[in-house]
């Protein structure tokens, strides 16, 4: 049932067509990551990840013997820096990991920057492991891209997703690969001897989720824009502080460089002020930065805005 479900969203949503037997439902995306590392991975290799980034990618990558590479993005804009993405790329590299809409900078890579994701794997013959967890929150009219979809990357590229972020279903623990069979075989082994699989029970639900619940996440989405748009004002606001536009997920990555202070420092005096945020520091090439979750209500939010200007004061 889930896997049926499963194979028509990647087909009606992301333009891809695999077999029920090159999808694997996962206990959270987090094993499904941990699955395509053990499978495509040997010690000594190398992946290269954009930067800022989920820091639990380093240690997924060290279950495998593997190093991640932090290359950095571009500055404020947190895009990728595809010159220096190139040039990341040696005799060691086996593969590039993508996430976008990515955690946490929020921003939602362009079709043309997948495209060069794409064509650098061809060109390299890489792997992709392409995390799309966020892939429904995206705003300002811009477009998610499975970047599967890219000519030359459908048989090189693992897609993670699954269904704590849209469906909200962040405590059933429930994520799923897409692979061509060459990929998805090992996955599955390691996935069967590791886990066996995720509750069944849990499989029903999801299966509504993906089937039926189209119109609750839209609505959802819609209620995450309004939010998005007053904290990305809220935060450009604070003395010091300078914040590119959320582009998806639900996190804002403000510069905090203006306060010359560290990232740690700003994260203290604003816990003393009744704000929780994320330090930079504890994500890779993050330090300077802080990462804000807009995923509460909007009276939180408005709130915290002004904890956070009486912390630091008004630009």
């Amino acid at each position: 049932m889930l896997l049926s479900a499963i194979q028509q969203k990647l087909k009606r949503d992301n333009g891809l067509e695999y077999g029920m037997d090159e999808i694997t439902v996962t206990v959270g995306a987090k094993e499904a990551l941990v699955d395509a590392s053990l499978a495509l991975l040997d010690p000594g290799d190398e992946v290269l990840i954009p930067a800022p980034y989920w820091p639990s990618y380093d240690a997924i990558a060290a279950f495998a013997g593997a190093r991640p590479v932090a290359v950095p993005n571009e500055p404020l804009a947190q895009h990728l820096d595809l010159e220096a993405l190139k040039g990341a790329a040696n005799g060691r590299t086996k593969a590039i990991l993508v996430n976008s809409p990515n955690n946490p900078t929020g921003a939602v890579y362009s079709k043309d920057e997948l495209k060069a994701v794409a064509d650098l794997s061809v060109d390299k013959d890489l792997y992709i492991i392409s995390d799309e967890i966020y892939e429904h929150m995206v705003y300002g009219g811009r477009k998610h891209y499975a970047l599967a979809s890219f000519p030359g990357a459908f048989e090189r590229t693992v897609t993670i997703n699954g269904f704590s972020k849209a469906f909200a279903m962040t405590g059933w623990r429930l994520g799923y690969t897409a692979a061509p069979r060459e990929l998805a075989v090992p996955m599955r082994r390691i996935h069967m001897h590791a886990v066996t699989h995720p509750a069944a029970f849990e499989h029903r639900a999801a299966a509504v989720a993906l089937t039926e619940c189209g119109a609750s996440v839209r609505a959802m989405v819609e209620e995450y824009d309004r939010r998005r748009q007053v904290v990305h004002g809220a935060l450009n606001r604070v003395s010091g502080w300078r914040c590119p536009e959320p582009e998806g997920a639900f996190y804002a990555f403000p510069d905090i460089r203006g306060t010359s202070l560290t990232s740690e420092q700003v994260f203290e005096r604003l816990l003393a002020a009744g704000v929780q945020v994320i330090p930079g520091h504890l994500f890779p090439k993050g330090e300077g930065s802080l990462r804000l979750s807009y995923a509460t209500s909007l009276e939180n939010l408005k709130t915290a805005a002004e904890r956070m200007e009486s912390a630091f004061g008004r630009a």
